[in-house]
């Protein structure tokens, strides 16, 4: 493998404090981390009224409106990666974000109150390897239908980062753009329920998985056996490809209106017209399900053993194909201009398996 590394260091400039108040992670606390994980990702598409398929997308232009709608193939990249973690809690500082509700009831001004947030400093290797398997579609080639196969050595990679962790009724990691006060539309993750008794149930964030807490078991945290929190994490029903489209591209109403004016009067025009867009909630790489069982010990996952599924969607909105005197030509859109237009969504779905574990732990 190569021994090459690519290293990101960044700068945080945040008021901490390191005695007093604090977040739900002391100062000072330092932990190693281990974990080997394998990751397969395949392209999908999918239209509305349809069934998904592994696709990379369509041939686009064709002699027919149905050649030019053919797959031109598919793509699999498996991933096998092993990584270290170094995490430390570096101080404590005060944030605005609404997970404490604040106590002004009867202003139109959000009062997001102030909430304890524990600053850990993360630092992340890891390295592998990845094989592609790839079939390809060309309908203007001599030999239209072909694949190839690949294998290549990852790189290994170095990058340093910060996180906020708080807690109130959950224990959720902060962006550290909240701080700095950058409006990037940073959030809060959500992590586990903070501080549950033996029963608790509740939810992921889109609720597609269930956690239930299971009680205490000791395991081994670095030299240490401890007694450490367990979280049992379950699926909600089946995981399919074809509920990315009815879950994450949403349609609205785009409508203008254009009256009369001196320059023309008694001219008016009312218009409207679908549009797509994509839910808030599916931007980017995001988790659509999660099940296996994760350990915690003193607010911090010391161990997991899981298996999720994740999704990116890299195009969404109308596609149609018109054809006049050449060849049929596919046609896409953020507005449905046509009314044979139907909403689509290509996609990769990703399943990765990890496993997870505490080889270092400092108090």
């Amino acid at each position: 493998m190569k021994n090459t590394t690519n290293t990101l260091i960044l700068s945080l400039s945040l008021p901490l404090l390191v005695t007093g108040c604090s977040g739900p992670l002391p100062t000072g606390l330092t932990w190693e981390q281990e974990s080997i994980m394998t990751r397969v990702v395949t392209g999908w598409r999918i239209t509305d009224g349809g069934e998904a398929i592994a696709s990379k997308g369509v041939v686009g232009q064709g002699a027919t409106c149905d050649d030019a709608a053919v797959s031109i193939g598919m793509r699999t990249t498996t991933i096998w990666s092993e990584d270290w973690i170094k995490q430390g809690v570096i101080g404590q500082t005060q944030g605005e974000h609404p997970l404490v509700p604040g106590n002004d009831r009867d202003t139109d001004v959000d009062d997001f109150g102030k909430v304890w947030v524990s600053l850990v400093q993360r630092t992340h290797s890891t390295m592998g390897s990845q094989e592609v398997a790839e079939s390809f579609f060309n309908p203007t080639s001599e030999e239209p239908d072909y694949e190839e196969f690949s294998h290549s050595d990852l790189p290994r990679e170095t990058v340093a980062d910060y996180y906020g962790v708080a807690a109130d009724e959950y224990l959720v990691e902060v962006d550290v753009n909240v701080f700095n006060n950058i409006d990037t539309g940073a959030d809060v993750t959500l992590l586990t329920r903070h501080n549950p008794s033996k029963g608790d149930i509740w939810t992921s964030e889109n609720g597609n998985s269930i956690h239930i807490y299971a009680g205490t078991e000791k395991i081994g945290v670095g030299a240490k056996n401890v007694r450490a929190d367990r979280v049992d994490i379950y699926a909600v029903g089946n995981v399919s490809p074809d509920s990315v489209l009815a879950d994450c591209v949403h349609v609205g109403v785009e409508a203008s209106s254009t009256t009369q004016s001196e320059e023309a009067p008694g001219w008016e025009e009312d218009s409207s017209v679908n549009q797509a867009f994509l839910d808030a909630g599916c931007e980017g790489n995001f988790e659509h399900v999660k099940q296996g069982t994760q350990w915690w010990v003193d607010n911090v996952l010391v161990k997991e053993v899981s298996t999720s599924i994740e999704v990116e969607i890299t195009s969404h909105g109308y596609e149609w194909y018109t054809q006049e005197s050449g060849p049929c030509q596919r046609q896409t859109g953020a507005r449905m201009q046509v009314s044979d237009a139907l909403l689509y969504a290509e996609y990769r779905v990703s399943s990765v398996d990890t496993d997870m574990w505490t080889t270092a732990w400092v108090k």
